[in-house]
């Protein structure tokens, strides 16, 4: 282990400050932290260190050889001297950095402090006043001797070092977290080193009672720079399990980190020693043979179709007109989305000129039809490697013989005649065979064996074989001697691709315990994946044709409601009645939120309206699951259902918010954003109409978001131990449709260190299972909303993996199956009319103004589709992210000062412009000017004009309290003519605010309409404050006429006012005067009772 260095400036910027405050998380490893760098003999720190044969020494000393006012500490490379570093040492030959070299500002020698004498020891420093300084986030007992934080370390610093120690002595190594990746060198991840991690904002915070979701409770600092934060204990696990490791390693630094970007620490002796150069292929270029094409020309798909008059649900007939006489065949997409719509499924041709197709949803575009003469192809030869042979970046590792593997699914039936991985050194150790299974039968179904050398190494197959488009099979490479020798064996990983015209990728297998190769059966991950590829040879024929289109208009229709009831009609004040109603619309493929507002000034939020039911109506289903058993793929697989599956949480937001989704079922029980990104998307998810199913183990940061009203739940606290669960209602269909999991579930091990919460159920939701015998308030494990749009599973499923009734099933498999059941709904297909989902409402109060016992009130509904405030006419979006850039993407620029840079932002899990406060410290601006918009396409003379500008952001200031002299300004600007001038849209400074995160949207219609050359800019002046990281920036402009897609409404109903009763009185109605009244006792107060209506009255009062 390598001892730590501080370097010392004097207050702005603060060098000690930086190493001790700044990456505090560093320290942690050796068991440092919230102590100072000296420990005294008789401390725990110090023992453990000895224990583990450390012993650390820091002093400052002034080094000959370099520029004058600079301190370093130097080591002691012996027992207890103290001693110069050598002549020509720098702080980074001094010191070792596990976060990666810092970059040291100049300054100037004013800057040096005089009081900091040579050869002083860290304990004993005092500033003028003779009092501890107070240095950024840390108290004095953090910083002067060994006045630290003893809890910290006996939470922290001793189950690390056990852990070193476990590590070293289970696998001869320790791989341990560490601390937050560094941005520079070798490749490594760019989350800034500098971050002040150890001090970060309320991000952090948890809430709840008795400190309950304290995340000080988890060791999050090395993850926070990332965004993330992991539920796991150091040691004590007890499902500890052999399994490989997974690492990334930069040789130039010596770093290596996990795929969560977490540092780890490496034993020299499995230090990765890559040799040989990489081989990388080239693409093979596909060879056509080209019969003649028909003349074009020759068809017209006639039109413009439908009109004024025509509206979804009308069905259309469409009539092609032919000039050429050799086209015989023809095909039609009726909506222009690429889908050939006519014949039947595998063959879209038909003979006729005619063809009919009913619209469901309003249309505003073209029809398209090709025409072909049954003779004149082409042919397309395909052939390549299925993985494009790229550079690796991940190093996948095991102690003895294993088998690892990659799951693919064929897209296209094709011949494999090669089979190649990476090979990490020249030895047939790291890879000696690869191999083709079928993933369904695990049967082997070719193998060879690529000769020595390093990177991509290729065998040509005995004999050529077929994968047929539709299966999955799986590509491995062994490795190993063959003995099942100790040893470390390597093989190479890369970020999951994406999935190409041939293949869609699946995860990653392993098998352990191999001396020749079997079937990885084991799944590991679902990001990265194994550096294994086959190369394909397949041809496919085209038919060469003549294409036409016509013009189509089919117009939206308004939804329609009807058979508004209320039940009952009367209500008393406070009591709920219960509102319904039936709508109807021939537009079968638009979605539809509803709401009532009661007529007493509250209206419901909107929510969906699911019409149909059933899985298998489901197209889009989107699965997140990080820790196995994945029960939730197990339950859709029962079902035979496709899904979009990841294990990675890193990629996750992209996926949620690629498209709209009909169902998400999130399971998190591993890791967890620290800001709410997932929850937030799922917001706007479940407005779009999705289902949600959902567990979370660090739900107790949740509880003020709203998703978790939604939900129907209230956090109560968390678990720290799964406890046992119970049916409190054994009736409903949950445990019984389509199968019967039993009345109690055990949990038979505890994994992480948060294990689910105990929930309240709020008005909107049902409590089907909790964690007493019977239903208690508080102490619910399952809220699943009345009108069964989504479930919150306060447990963590992972917990639950017996078989308690004996039938075969899992319990928490068979539990999960029917949850999907119950969002899902039996299969009916969508038809109309249907019934609006029922709602409750209660009234809290007639209407006083009128004065009398009952008041009439107006309930409205409103019903609308996702068409309605949409605009016909045109559009213009332009949406820059920054994933690619030379250093930024076309036509942005950052066009004063230099502090803004593109790279991987953690709050906001992407790419983007960040701003971080050590990017600079001379308070100059910096400005990021966007890209040029053309607005100028748009109708002047259109009912409506719109512009608007959005941006996704992570905004933090705030750190004056530590640094007086912190500040932190930042603005938008939109401006049309090259800011000669330009308008203010959004400004944002110290305190004001001290956090902001999301998208925000600005109207700009009044600057930007119709101009020619709108463009944004971002500027950011500040001194040692915090960060500002945006991403998204979109400009939308849209013109035309509004589409209406609302309908409404109303039905009354009577409300009665209810008196007053008041509580309390007499025991009995006669009593002695020594018998104490049940009511409150008050000095000189009588109450009298009313007989006739059974009631108390005001106490009277009389005179002292």
């Amino acid at each position: 282990m390598g001892t730590r260095g501080i370097m010392v400036w004097r207050r702005r910027p603060s060098w000690f400050t930086h190493l001790l405050e700044n990456r505090r998380e560093g320290f942690r490893a050796f068991g440092m932290a919230g102590d100072p760098p000296r420990f005294p003999n008789s401390s725990p720190t110090h023992q453990a260190l000895t224990a583990l044969g450390i012993r650390l020494n820091i002093v400052l000393r002034d080094s000959p050889s370099r520029p004058k006012g600079k301190n370093v500490i130097a080591p002691s490379s012996r027992g207890g001297g103290m001693r110069y570093p050598r002549r020509g040492w720098d702080l980074r030959r001094a010191c070792s950095f596990p976060w990666g070299e810092p970059q040291f500002p100049a300054e100037e020698e004013s800057q040096r402090d005089p009081k900091v004498a040579e050869g002083t020891h860290l304990d004993t420093f005092r500033t003028s006043s003779d009092s501890p300084p107070k240095h950024r986030g840390l108290g004095d007992e953090n910083v002067i001797g060994y006045r630290g934080d003893r809890k910290l370390i006996v939470k922290v610093v001793i189950p690390v070092l056990l852990a070193i120690v476990m590590g070293a002595g289970a696998w001869g190594t320790s791989i341990v977290p560490i601390a937050t990746p560094a941005a520079n060198g070798g490749g490594g991840p760019t989350t800034p080193s500098g971050l002040r991690s150890g001090e970060m904002p309320s991000a952090l915070s948890g809430g709840g009672p008795g400190g309950q979701g304290d995340a000080s409770a988890m060791d999050v600092s090395r993850d926070v720079s990332q965004g993330i934060v992991v539920n796991e204990k150091v040691v004590g696990q007890p499902n500890v399990k052999m399994e490989p490791t997974i690492l990334q390693y930069d040789p130039v630094s010596g770093r290596a980190w996990n795929q969560y970007n977490q540092v780890l620490t490496l034993d020299a002796a499995i230090v990765p020693k890559d040799s040989g150069l990489s081989f990388v292929s080239r693409a093979e270029p596909r060879t056509e043979s080209a019969g003649p094409a028909p003349t074009a020309g020759g068809l017209s798909a006639g039109g413009p179709y439908g009109g004024a008059n025509t509206f979804e649900g009308d069905t259309i007939t469409f009539t092609a007109v032919v000039t050429d006489p050799s086209l015989i065949f023809f095909r039609w997409d009726f909506d222009n989305n690429g889908k050939w719509d006519s014949g039947v499924v595998g063959n879209p041709w038909v003979s006729t000129l005619t063809a009919t197709h009913t619209y469901y949803d309003d249309y505003y575009g073209v029809v398209a039809v090709e025409g072909w003469d049954g003779i004149s192809s082409t042919s397309i030869r395909y052939t390549g490697w299925s993985m494009g042979s790229p550079p690796p970046s991940w190093y996948l590792l095991y102690f003895y013989d294993w088998t690892i593997g990659v799951k693919v699914k064929a897209k296209q039936t094709m011949t494999v005649n090669q089979l190649s991985f990476y090979r990490y050194s020249s030895s047939t150790i790291y890879g000696d065979k690869a191999t083709v299974w079928d993933a369904n039968t695990q049967a082997k179904l070719a193998e060879c064996a690529p000769p020595a050398g390093a990177g991509w190494v290729r065998c040509t197959l005995s004999s050529a074989i077929t994968l047929t488009a539709g299966k999955e099979y799986m590509v491995s490479q062994r490795l190993g001697d063959g003995a099942s020798g100790f040893n470390y064996y390597y093989g190479r990983g890369i970020d999951k691709p994406s999935d190409t015209d041939q293949v869609s990728w699946g995860g990653m297998y392993y098998a352990l315990f191999t001396p020749v190769p079997a079937f990885p059966a084991t799944f590991w991950l679902d990001t990265p994946i194994l550096a294994a590829e086959f190369y394909y040879d397949y041809s496919l024929s085209f038919p060469l044709t003549v294409r036409a289109t016509g013009q189509v208009t089919v117009n939206n229709v308004a939804p329609i409601v009807y058979d508004l009831k209320t039940n009952p009609g009367v209500v008393l004040e406070g009591q709920n009645a219960q509102f319904s109603a039936m709508f109807t619309d021939p537009g079968l493929d638009d979605q539809w939120t509803f709401r009532w507002c009661y007529g007493d000034g509250t209206c419901d939020a909107w929510g969906g309206i699911r019409v149909g039911s059933g899985l298998h109506q489901l197209s889009n289903i989107l699965v997140y699951s990080d820790v196995p058993p994945h029960y939730a793929t197990q339950a859709l697989d029962f079902y035979g259902v496709p899904y979009t599956f990841t294990t990675s949480i890193f990629a996750l937001p992209a996926l949620i918010n690629s498209k709209q989704w009909d169902l998400i079922i999130y399971q998190s029980y591993y890791i967890a954003y620290i800001a709410p990104i997932i929850e937030d998307a799922m917001m706007v998810q479940k407005n779009g109409g999705a289902l949600l199913m959902y567990n979370n183990w660090y739900a107790f940061s949740r509880q003020t978001h709203p998703i978790l009203q939604y939900f129907g739940g209230q956090w109560v606290s968390d678990l720290f131990s799964p406890l046992t669960m119970y049916q409190w209602d054994t009736t409903n269909t949950l445990f019984h449709d389509p199968l019967e999991p039993p009345v109690q579930m055990n949990p038979t091990h505890n994994q992480y260190f948060r294990d689910g919460q105990l929930i309240k159920a709020l008005s909107n939701a049902f409590a089907p299972m909790g964690y007493t015998t019977n239903p208690q308030d508080s102490q619910a494990s399952m809220v699943v909303r009345n009108d069964l749009r989504s479930i919150w599973n306060g447990f963590t499923p992972q917990n639950y993996q017996a078989d308690q009734d004996f039938d075969g099933d899992p319990d928490m498999l068979e539990l999960m199956v029917n949850e999907i059941r119950l969002v899902t709904g039996p299969e009916v297909p969508r038809t109309m009319p249907w019934p609006v989902p029922t709602v409750k409402h209660a009234y809290r109060d007639d209407d006083p103004v009128s004065g009398t016992p009952s008041d009439m009130f107006d309930a409205k509904l409103e019903v609308k589709d996702d068409d309605d405030g949409k605009l016909r006419g045109g559009t213009f979006n332009a949406l820059t992210n920054f994933e690619t850039g030379s250093p930024w993407p076309t036509g942005w620029a950052q066009t004063r000062g230099f502090a803004w840079t593109r790279g991987y932002s953690g709050y906001l899990a992407s790419n983007s412009a960040l701003f971080w406060y050590f990017y600079d410290w001379s308070e100059t601006l910096h400005t990021l000017r966007s890209a040029s918009y053309d607005l100028s396409g748009m109708d002047p003379t259109a009912s409506i004009q719109k512009v608007t500008l959005s941006y996704r952001h992570s905004w933090q200031s705030g750190y004056s309290p530590f640094d007086p002299a912190a500040f932190q300004d930042g603005t938008v600007e939109v401006s049309t003519d090259n800011f000669a001038t330009s308008y203010l849209v959004a400004e944002y400074h110290e305190f004001n605010p001290t956090m902001d995160q999301g998208t925000r949207t600005f109207d700009i219609t009044s600057i930007a309409k119709g101009q020619s050359n709108v463009q944004v800019r971002f500027n950011i002046v500040q001194y040692d404050d915090w960060w500002w990281h945006i991403d998204d920036v979109q400009v939308y402009a849209e013109w035309g006429t509004p589409i209406v897609g609302l309908g409404t409404g109303t039905t009354p109903i009577n409300v009665n006012n209810v008196e007053p009763t008041m509580y309390g009185g007499f025991q009995r109605g006669l009593s002695g005067e020594a018998t104490r009244r049940s009511g409150s006792r008050t000095a000189g107060t009588s109450t009298t009772a009313s007989r006739a209506r059974g009631t108390t009255r005001d106490p009277w009062r009389y005179p002292r």
